[in-house]
């Protein structure tokens, strides 16, 4: 799941920025998806790793019947025809962003029934038909994928289970445009709803019409409208990025300030349940914030990582399955957490109880779950505490 920082970041080499050697190779973005994970680096290559099945980590190796099911180190993906600035992963399926505005995907293709593409992913990548050029952004999760145009035009694509196409049709392997006021800036897609910041910086979603995600609209909108709607009451500034997950979104403002809406995990167990949007107090400013399933981190403006939320991907070293069969207050610390070992961070990812990051040193590690192999670290195992990854 993409990571949520300032544009402005996108724009310098992250060694720049750091002050680190330009050769050195780092990490520019993590893609994690339920699977498998990406990682984007800053000279334009792709690696992921995780569950083989339909092509999805993109290595040209044969998947299916025979071939081996999990990849438990990092790959380079093949085919790719040209360098990569952006990634966007869904649940069997990984798409990239080239430099010269063109999307192509590879593995499951977004949109099409899982089942009859589970041994036969698409490899190596493809030009999306309708994405040759002048994309700027992408963003998916789950079986749907959206694209920002240059001109402000969004375009999504999937199965559209829960809406995300913004409109009453089937699945579509094609990108649809979808209908806005205005032209947009930036996009956000969660497993169930999806979010644009427009030119002037409302921001509208869509998708199920969960009343804990749009509850506190007045009047409430009705379930089965799949237009995209105003949440209202966020403050009119310039969004810098925009993230969404499961039933929660956030946006990141100029002054650094995080702010959130729908079923977002607490800060602190004091904090009180508000559905609203509201500013998250993280206690100093942010550079970037990362949406996982029921958790989320956050790199500080002084290079501090902090998460907070669901314990298993907290990188908390005495979290354990168990603590959350017990209760929901013994498997959320119900306070902000330094990963273990992992205090400071040039990039994080979340996803679906599996987190990545990469410290100041530029090793790159992983913890959470990993039944399917997503953290890469040579093994199916679950590790709560945070691992290198192998291959990056």
């Amino acid at each position: 799941m993409k990571a949520l920082r300032e544009r402005s970041a996108l724009l310098l080499p992250i060694g720049w920025l750091l002050g680190c050697s330009a050769e050195v190779t780092h990490v520019e973005q993590f893609a994690l998806a339920r699977q498998h994970s990406c990682a984007l680096l800053d000279d334009g290559a792709v690696k992921c790793w995780g569950f083989r099945g339909a092509g999805a980590l993109g290595d040209g190796n044969p998947v299916g019947a025979g071939f081996p099911d999990f990849q438990l180190s990092a790959v380079s993906v093949r085919g790719l025809e040209g360098e990569v600035r952006q990634l966007a992963v869904g649940e069997t399926w990984s798409c990239a962003l080239l430099r010269s505005g063109a999307v192509q995907c590879w593995g499951a293709p977004v949109g099409s029934p899982l089942l009859s593409v589970q041994d036969r992913g698409i490899s190596p990548p493809t030009t999306v038909p309708g994405l040759e050029a002048n994309v700027q952004s992408i963003a998916a999760n789950g079986d749907a994928a959206c694209a920002l145009k240059q001109d402000g035009g969004v375009w999504c694509w999937g199965t559209n289970s829960a809406g995300q196409l913004a409109a009453q049709v089937g699945a579509s392997e094609l990108p649809l445009p979808v209908a806005l006021p205005l032209p947009a800036r930036l996009i956000a897609v969660g497993p169930v709803q999806v979010c644009a910041a427009l030119v002037d910086n409302s921001i509208w979603c869509w998708g199920v019409k969960d009343p804990v995600f749009f509850g506190f609209l007045d009047p409430p909108i009705p379930y089965q409208d799949p237009a995209p709607v105003f949440p209202g009451i966020l403050p009119n500034v310039a969004w810098q990025a925009l993230a969404a997950n499961r039933d929660y979104a956030c946006g990141l403002a100029p002054d650094a300030t995080v702010h959130c809406w729908g079923y977002v995990p607490p800060v602190n167990a004091s904090d009180p349940i508000d559905f609203a949007p509201h500013a998250m107090n993280l206690g100093a400013p942010v550079a970037e914030v990362s949406l996982g399933e029921g958790y989320a981190c956050a790199i500080l403006k002084s290079g501090a990582l902090r998460c907070w939320g669901n314990g298993l991907a907290l990188g908390v070293a005495n979290t354990a399955p168990r603590d959350c069969e017990k209760s929901y207050a013994a498997c959320n610390p119900g306070t902000l957490i330094t990963p273990y070992g992992v205090p400071e961070a040039r990039r994080v990812g979340a996803g679906f109880y599996t987190t990545c990051a990469e410290q100041l040193d530029g090793e790159v590690l992983c913890w959470g779950e990993n039944l399917l192999g997503t953290q890469g670290i040579g093994t199916r195992w679950d590790r709560y505490q945070p691992t290198p990854v192998l291959g990056l």
